[in-house]
């Protein structure tokens, strides 16, 4: 036997809402939290317990992306929801240094740096003592186990085709879009063979690349944007993916409260609400 057949069935539904936003990670976090505030009947789903995602189920947890790792980085790109959870994670104690090289601001001014180590609630498990004891070698070395992650940290999954696909020029150039709706000045990590850093401040990400070619009143969200590979390093740090999430919850709570579908939607009125809840567009 090779496949299983399984019986039709009919399930209640649970609710109806304005928005559905399937994913509690960084993008879909901030995607929620943008509906929300913009008066949208919003569910959220989420598989685990808890929210965060790649930031917590993964522990990957470096949140990358604020400004650019290098100079020029005067301008810092990702501001808005992203911005403000790292600044609450300040207030209770809950960051750390960052491992990569970078030029400190002043957290204390509102002013991020590029990147933050951040501490999730921390798992430790009685089991490793046992582990010491058959590997005397890792006892010798003082090492101990912090925690575990529930989840993979993976980087690479499928990307949809949307209205518009960024290229490597786009990312390389610094290209500028009139329907830009998040920024991204992090480096592209592998795919020249090397880290290779931005010459510019950032590059502009349009709606249009959250919009799918096909699919109507869908939006979306995170590392599976409409993108070539190489843009893909770059906005994959979880920082622009929040800002891709919160523009992505705004433009749905927009069209669910005006009754047009995400393809047919104003971007200036997306960018000016984005604007006036934090986000940066550099407009």
């Amino acid at each position: 036997m090779t496949r299983y057949l399984e019986p039709a069935k009919e399930i209640e539904v649970f609710g109806e809402y304005d928005v559905v936003i399937v994913g509690g990670g960084p993008a879909g976090l901030a995607a929620a939290i943008a509906s929300g505030r913009n008066q949208a009947n919003t569910l959220l789903i989420e598989r685990f317990g808890y929210l965060g995602g790649t930031a917590t189920a993964s522990l990957m947890i470096n949140i990358n992306g604020f400004r650019n790792q290098v100079e020029p980085d005067s301008v810092q790109t990702i501001k808005g929801i992203a911005q403000e959870i790292i600044l609450e994670l300040h207030r209770l104690n809950g960051l750390g240094k960052s491992p990569y090289e970078q030029k400190e601001y002043e957290i204390e001014q509102g002013e991020l740096s590029y990147s933050y180590c951040v501490d999730p609630e921390k798992f430790k498990f009685e089991h490793f003592q046992e582990i010491l004891e058959q590997n005397p070698q890792l006892k010798e070395a003082g090492a101990y186990l912090a925690e575990t992650p529930p989840l993979l940290g993976i980087r690479q999954t499928r990307f949809i085709e949307g209205e518009y696909r960024l290229t490597a020029e786009d990312a390389i150039e610094g290209r500028r879009f009139d329907k830009v709706i998040a920024i991204s000045s992090c480096p592209i990590i592998h795919y020249y063979g090397y880290r290779r850093y931005l010459e510019h401040e950032g590059y502009d990400i349009p709606y249009c690349c959250l919009v799918p070619k096909l699919v109507d009143n869908l939006l979306i969200a995170g590392r599976c944007i409409s993108s070539e590979q190489q843009p893909y390093e770059s906005h994959r740090s979880m920082a622009p993916i929040m800002a891709i999430g919160q523009a992505a919850g705004t433009a749905a709570a927009l069209c669910a409260k005006g009754k047009v579908k995400p393809r047919d939607l104003d971007v200036s009125l997306l960018q000016q609400r984005l604007i006036e809840q934090g986000a940066e567009l550099r407009r």
